[in-house]
């Protein structure tokens, strides 16, 4: 029995890790609510057991681009992999910012190789009393040799 045990263990280390290691890099796509599609990137990165991230918004408003880099609480647990921003540290807004808090959440397959994730997203209000939100469908896809994207040209310039 007790061998039986440690094998389990064994198995789900070695899963666990695989998938780990599938999660983390550069995720690069688009969120899409009510017609209005928003291009976002992410990185993930893991230090012991604990994930972290930064995330990249971009939106075009009068024919500028405006983006926002915060960073990201990052779960992964029971097949599901699950985002929120926190802190904003980067911005180039033309307009003040919404203040709003960004949470997607992917179902990933534990033995599978992880290439792309596929979601739902939904953002809130800082101030819990405005209950106004966008919700809709995100879509990343990990980037293998990253070049000139702007979120890791953003974090470098800014020593993170």
């Amino acid at each position: 029995m007790k061998k039986y045990v440690i094998i389990i263990s064994l198995m789900i280390g070695y899963f666990e890790k695989a998938l780990t290691q599938d999660i983390i890099g550069l995720w690069k796509g688009q969120c899409i609510a009510g017609g209005s599609t928003v291009q976002y990137e992410m990185t993930i990165s893991r230090n012991g057991d604990t994930y972290t991230g930064f995330g990249l918004t971009s939106v075009d408003i009068d024919g500028k681009e405006n983006i926002g880099i915060k960073e990201l609480q990052v779960i992964l647990r029971k097949g599901k992999l699950m985002i929120e921003d926190a802190d904003l540290i980067f911005n180039n807004f033309s307009k003040p910012g919404k203040r709003v808090i960004f949470s997607a959440a992917f179902p990933v397959q534990d033995d599978a190789v992880v290439t792309q994730l596929e979601g739902k997203f939904r953002t809130r209000s800082v101030d819990l009393r405005d209950k106004s939100y966008y919700a809709g469908e995100i879509s990343l896809k990990k980037i293998n040799r990253p070049e000139n994207e702007r979120l890791l040209t953003i974090l470098n310039q800014m020593k993170l």
